[in-house]
């Protein structure tokens, strides 16, 4: 039997945040998202949300459709082998909570978010 094989074909990097949410609009389309690979390098976890928005989101406002933990000094990496559909795009931000309602900003201390998807 033959077998279908799902491949990302563009990758969003950045190096550093800002000490900001570090809200960003990747995809203004529908994605398939392949994969996510971030190391948080301070003492505290923080918290990745992806939104399934074609803009950038409101932090605090829009409910995130994921939430990823950034463990302390860990290179986290999540998968999907055959992509996590969003259907109206794909966006990002990054806090020191987790709720929906949190807005408190990263320091300059997360590192290498790679984001892999298809359009």
């Amino acid at each position: 039997m033959a077998s279908s094989l799902y491949k990302a074909n563009t990758s969003h990097v950045l190096p550093t945040t800002a000490a900001t949410t570090n809200a960003t609009s990747v995809n203004a389309a529908a994605t398939d998202l392949f994969s996510i690979w971030v190391y948080n390098s301070n003492a505290a976890v923080r918290y990745l949300k992806i939104y399934d928005k074609a803009s950038a989101p409101t932090v605090g406002t829009d409910t995130p459709e994921l939430v990823i933990p950034l463990i302390p000094a860990v290179l986290t990496k999540v998968e999907w082998p055959k992509g996590y559909y969003l259907s109206l795009g794909l966006a990002y931000a990054m806090t020191t909570e987790a709720t929906t309602a949190g807005t408190t900003a990263v320091s300059t201390d997360i590192l290498g978010l790679t984001i892999t998807y298809s359009s």
